[in-house]
Formats: C-alpha cells, structure tokens, sequence
C-alpha cells in the first residue's frame, strides 16, 4: 500500500522591491541608484517542494537514449553506406541492444556506442562474407539483397 508523502517546505523571507541610493558615484559626482533589497522583511511565506522523481516500480526516469536511430557510420576503406540503416535501440538488463529488423543483425554494448560498434563489425563482416560465397539459399540472397540496398563496395 502507497504512504502520502508530505512535500518538503521552508520559509522564506519576502523583501519588497524598490530602488536604493548605494556609495558608487557617477561622473557627475551623484549617487548612482541600484537595486537593492529593503533591510526589513514584509513577511515570511511557506514555500513547498513539489518533485517529480520516481515514485514507483512502473516509475521510470526518461531516458535521454534514443529508441530509433540511423547509423551512417561504417567505418571501411572498403565499403561505404548508400543510406542510413534504420535501427531500433533497446536496454536489456545492463546491455544496450540496436537492431535492425529488415535484415535480422544487431549489436551489443555497455553503452551505445559500443552497441554501434558491434554493429557495424558484425555488419562489415556478414557484406564480405556474403559477397565471398557463390552458392547461397534463398533467405541469405535476401539478405544479399538487402544489404546491396544499404551498402556498396568505395571506388578506388
């Protein structure tokens, strides 16, 4: 069961404002006016601390992780991106996880970056072996296919 939690509160002291001479004088010799607060308080007024943290379970703080990316980051002398791969990011207990549906590859890491670093390796390395085999099954040519979409061999 839920306990009422009691907002935390201070008082605090309340100046009227107003305009004050201070000891800085001007070329002229005249007292410069300045803002100043009044020496004697008009009131004192309860302020309450409202504070949106997590409360609960099902209570999470937002996350400043994306849940969808492109990555355009390759990273190959020898291949290049003809677009951005459209990717999906999710967290999976301590792990970041980025997929990729169309093609069935994802990458994992402590953080996202190394999620993106994952897959990219793993992506580089399924275009060559892919393109190094002469007999492929149907699935694998649609991958083949896929892949032709996104990536390309860099021309020398």
């Amino acid at each position: 069961m839920a306990t009422a939690v009691t907002p935390p509160s201070v008082l605090a002291d309340l100046f009227p404002s107003g305009m004050a001479g201070t000891k800085a004088e001007g070329p002229s010799g005249a007292m410069l006016p300045g803002q100043v607060a009044q020496p004697e308080r008009v009131s004192k007024v309860e302020v309450k601390f409202f504070l949106a943290a997590p409360a609960g379970p099902l209570q999470t703080l937002p996350s400043a992780r994306p849940g969808k990316l492109k990555f355009g980051a390759l990273n190959d002398p020898q291949y290049r991106l003809r677009q951005p791969i459209p990717l999906a990011v999710t967290v999976e207990g301590a792990s970041v996880v980025v997929g990729w549906t169309e093609a069935d590859e994802f990458g994992v890491g402590n953080t996202l970056s190394a999620a993106l670093d994952d897959f990219g390796a793993s992506v580089r390395e399924l275009y060559r072996r892919i393109h190094e085999s002469e007999q492929l099954g149907p699935d694998l040519e649609n991958i083949k296919r896929i892949l032709g979409e996104y990536i390309a061999p860099r021309s020398r």
